[in-house]
C-alpha cells in the first residue's frame, strides 16, 4: 500500500505554523524577561528560522519525497515555510503592538533616539528623522516588514539548506514508483 503524499503547500504551511509558534513563544519569553528590545537576544531568534527551515526541508525529503530532494524543491519548501512563519509571527506582533502593549512602539522609538544621540546626531537631524519614525514605527508597516524580512532571510537559509540536503535518486526508479499497478 502506497503512502499518501501531502501537498508541498500544506506541508510548508504546517511547518511554517510550527516555526511561527516557536518564534512567538521566544518573543513572549523575551518580553517577560524584559529583554525584548535587546537586539542580540532578538537576533538569536533567527536560529529558530534556521532550524525550522532545515528540519522542514529534511523532513520533506525523508517523509514526503521518498528520501530524494531536488534543489528546487528544497528551496521552494524552505521559502514557503519562511513565508508562512513570517505571516504567523508578524500577525502576532501586530496584535501585540496594537492591543497587548501599544507602548512598545514608543519604547522602540526612544531606544532608537538614544542610539542616534550617542552616535552624535544633531537636533536638526533628529527632528528630520522624527517624521520618518512615524511611518516606520507603524504596526502595519512593521507587520509587512516582518513578513518581508522573514522571506529574505528564509530565501538565503533555504538556498543553503536545499544545497546541503539535496539528494538525487535514480530517475528510472522515481518514474517507476509513480506508476500505479
Amino acid at each position: 500500500m502506497e503512502q499518501k503524499k501531502t501537498s508541498s503547500i500544506k506541508f510548508a504551511m504546517t511547518y511554517g505554523l510550527y516555526v511561527g509558534l516557536a518564534s512567538i513563544v521566544y518573543s513572549v519569553v523575551l518580553y517577560f524577561a524584559g529583554i525584548s528590545l535587546n537586539s542580540a537576544a532578538s537576533n538569536l531568534g533567527l536560529l529558530i528560522l534556521i532550524l525550522g527551515i532545515g528540519i522542514s526541508v529534511k523532513n520533506y525529503r525523508d517523509l514526503e519525497n521518498g528520501g530524494f530532494l531536488e534543489f528546487g524543491d528544497g528551496f521552494k519548501i524552505g521559502v514557503l515555510v519562511s513565508m508562512f512563519s513570517g505571516v504567523f509571527s508578524s500577525f502576532y506582533q501586530l496584535i501585540f503592538m496594537k492591543f497587548i502593549d501599544p507602548s512598545i512602539l514608543d519604547k522602540m522609538k526612544d531606544m532608537y533616539y538614544e542610539n542616534a544621540i550617542e552616535k552624535g546626531m544633531s537636533e536638526a537631524q533628529l527632528s528630520q528623522m522624527d517624521g520618518m519614525m512615524g511611518i516606520i514605527y507603524n504596526p502595519f508597516v512593521l507587520f509587512l516588514a516582518g513578513i518581508l524580512s522573514s522571506l529574505i532571510f528564509g530565501a538565503l537559509i533555504s538556498l543553503v539548506a536545499a544545497a546541503i540536503l539535496k539528494k538525487k535518486g535514480d530517475a528510472f526508479e522515481n518514474i517507476m514508483s509513480n506508476i500505479e499497478e
